[in-house]
């Protein structure tokens, strides 16, 4: 089975680390993405939600990122941290496009930019 680790992100303060690990899918020749998370000591390593290209807020209590949503496509999401709870922003063609804008004032750190469909 083919795996692959990309794009870690490190906490605001520096105790967490999310990433996305991306894994061969030969029945429909694609990668599929999900976002794992563990302290930065390496403890407490698991699942986080499918995804792609995570980024944190600045306080460290959520991330956003890009995962397939309704109606089908790609869309921006934010997950807080210590909960289940995921919602989604806003559908966006520019993510297909592969140039996303944040809004001013968000809370998040970083841009994320130069994602393509084949990503997701």
């Amino acid at each position: 089975m083919s795996r692959r680790v990309s794009n870690p992100q490190i906490s605001p303060n520096g105790a967490r680390i999310v990433y996305a690990r991306q894994q061969a899918n030969k029945i429909e020749d694609r990668w599929d993405s999900s976002l794992w998370i563990m302290n930065s000591d390496g403890s407490q390593h698991r699942f986080l939600t499918k995804g792609s290209n995570p980024r944190w807020s600045s306080d460290g209590k959520r991330i956003l990122y890009i995962a397939d949503g309704e109606p089908r496509g790609p869309q921006i999401f934010v997950r807080w941290i210590d909960s289940e709870l995921s919602v989604g922003v806003r559908k966006s063609e520019t993510v297909a496009l592969g140039h996303p804008v944040m809004p001013v004032g968000d809370g998040f750190c970083g841009r994320v930019v130069g994602i393509n469909s084949h990503q997701l």
